[in-house]
């Protein structure tokens, strides 16, 4: 195991190790880190010494070239061989924006006898801190070798082919952005890559759930047949539960990737709409430290701009009746004040939320006082009745609030005061005689 070597010491040890293997032997090569391509899409492994030059480019001579372990496993004389590369890609330049898709891994790293795993994720720039973390893929592919959960067809022999699907299956949910690829032959897919321990009955049930749960769920067909396998290997519900659990943690772990998402979506929201350009920077940036999928992010984008779209139409309306009551008198009435707090229950208003909007509206209602009486004072005397602003002598008029506060709206009726409300609506009255 080398952590971190330079680019000679990594090559002496792969060079070391495939050249003392014998014909049946099981080669071994598994490389957690970060992969480079070049203009001539020339794959390179980075090492501890890794770095750019002046123009962005890559120093080659401080990364592994792949050709160099395809060329050392080619002369080996082992004759199964496994080839695991996890981590992150990216080109030399920002001329490469989809590196993962220009590789050809088999052919860069394949041979006769051999297969390749890869589980790379892009990156905008390698040298970042947080690309320095194994993927969930690497660590279920050593999971399904600890405890022979990979074992698929239960013969007590995990192949490559099954320790492959395991640890793609099991690594989704927490990584669904990265999709987990096999190289080579058919038949080298049968390479054996370990025995299984012995089973217990909590290692059989355990195996059960893993192969029969589809993107976090169980169907209704196969909880039966989970409930007769509980029962033939006498296994109690506690530690079925726990088994399950277990096994739904990566799906529970999205999820609360999904929410951390959401909650910085409406905060941003909460500062104004549309967002700023640093803030969608933000979100794609969070998006992708989260790894989470573009069309998981699109229906919480939609959803809570329709939330926000909703809350705001209900602040609207309520503002409204709000203005007329204040209109009709300040400080607002005793009856207005009750009519305002009904209405403020059915639209699901906060205490900050009306708070902040009577400060606002308080404000304003003031500030118009104030235009047509500069010396401060309220006068009906100087109040002339072809003012433009006579909040005495208001006509009637009314709010027509749908019974369903999820629908409200912010129409006026232009109906008479105490006409009946049409279906699934109720009216609050916004005369001269106040709010009702």
């Amino acid at each position: 195991v080398l952590i971190t070597p330079d680019r000679q010491t990594m090559e002496e040890g792969i060079e070391e190790t495939f050249r003392g293997m014998e014909v049946a032997d099981l080669g071994l090569f598994m490389y957690s880190g970060h992969c480079i391509i070049d203009h001539h899409v020339n794959l390179y492994l980075s090492t501890g010494i890794t770095r750019k030059n002046g123009q962005g480019g890559l120093v080659k001579s401080t990364a592994v070239d792949a050709s160099f372990i395809q060329q050392v496993l080619d002369n080996s004389r082992s004759l199964r061989q496994v080839v695991v590369i996890d981590g992150y890609l990216s080109g030399a330049a920002e001329s490469l924006p989809y590196a993962k898709d220009m590789v050809d891994y088999d052919q860069k790293l394949g041979g006769k006898g051999r297969m390749v795993l890869t589980a790379l994720n892009p990156a905008h720039d390698l040298f970042k801190p947080e690309y320095c973390l194994p993927s969930p893929y690497l660590h279920y592919l050593m999971e399904g070798l600890k405890t022979g959960l990979a074992d698929w067809d239960k013969d007590f022999h995990v192949i490559v082919s099954e320790w492959h699907d395991y640890a793609k299956k099991r690594s989704f949910p927490l990584n669904p952005v990265t999709t987990p690829e096999l190289f080579g032959e058919q038949q080298d897919g049968r390479i054996v890559i370990a025995r299984t321990p012995s089973p217990t009955p909590r290692f059989l049930y355990q195996r059960e759930v893993v192969y029969r749960e589809e993107g976090g769920s169980i169907s209704e067909f196969e909880k039966k047949a989970l409930k007769i396998i509980q029962k033939g290997l006498n296994l109690s519900a506690e530690v079925v539960n726990q088994i399950e659990s277990e096994v739904f943690q990566p799906y529970h772990a999205y999820q609360q990737k999904l929410i951390q998402y959401e909650q910085a979506l409406v905060s941003y929201y909460a500062h104004g709409h549309p967002l700023s350009g640093e803030q969608i920077t933000a979100l794609r940036d969070l998006q992708y430290t989260l790894k989470l999928q573009t069309k998981d992010i699109e229906y919480i984008q939609k959803q809570v701009k329709a939330t926000m779209e909703e809350r705001q139409s209900k602040l609207s309306n309520y503002r409204k009746a709000l203005m007329v009551a204040l209109q009709q008198q300040y400080p607002i009435e005793e009856k207005n004040r009750h009519a305002l707090n009904n209405l403020k229950q059915m639209l699901d208003l906060t205490d900050a939320e009306v708070q902040n909007l009577e400060e606002d509206c308080v404000t304003e209602h003031l500030s118009q006082w104030d235009a047509h009486d500069p010396s401060g004072g309220i006068s009906n005397d100087s109040v002339e009745l072809s003012s433009p602003y006579q909040p005495t002598m208001l006509p009637p008029s009314q709010l027509i609030i749908p019974s369903n506060p999820s629908t409200m709206g912010g129409s006026r009726s232009t109906g008479e005061p105490n006409s009946p409300s049409s279906s699934g609506k109720s009216i609050v009255n916004l005369g001269n005689g106040g709010l009702s």
